[in-house]
């Protein structure tokens, strides 16, 4: 009996399902997700380096309206947006109630 490995693996091409070797499904693979993690870099640059800043050189603007052909790419940002606000209110309530030294949290100092 022999074991039948397979060869083909089907994708989704605009609708349409179809089969391909698996060596080309594994680089479409790699592919996609090198372009997403391009996509977060740039719409990155975007939330945390052009919108803080108030002037713009003609390539930032370039790149800006570049970044923003992205699919998505305002609702991600905002969603970028609410995170940060969410995470610095977390900090901000975290030092406003701060954790007290070893001996008030029940740790034991081992040095003497």
């Amino acid at each position: 009996m022999t074991i039948k490995t397979k060869t083909k693996k089907k994708i989704n091409i605009d609708g349409s399902d179809v089969k391909v070797d698996v060596d080309v499904y594994k680089v479409i693979q790699n592919l996609s997700e090198a372009l997403k993690s391009h996509e977060v870099a740039l719409l990155t640059w975007v939330h945390k380096i052009y919108n803080t800043k108030k002037r713009h050189n003609d390539d930032e603007k370039g790149l800006h309206n570049y970044c923003m052909m992205i699919p998505d790419a305002s609702n991600i940002i905002n969603r970028m947006r609410l995170i940060d606000e969410e995470t610095a209110k977390k900090r901000s309530n975290e030092s406003a109630n701060p954790v007290g030294d070893a001996k008030d949290n029940g740790s034991t100092n081992t040095e003497k």
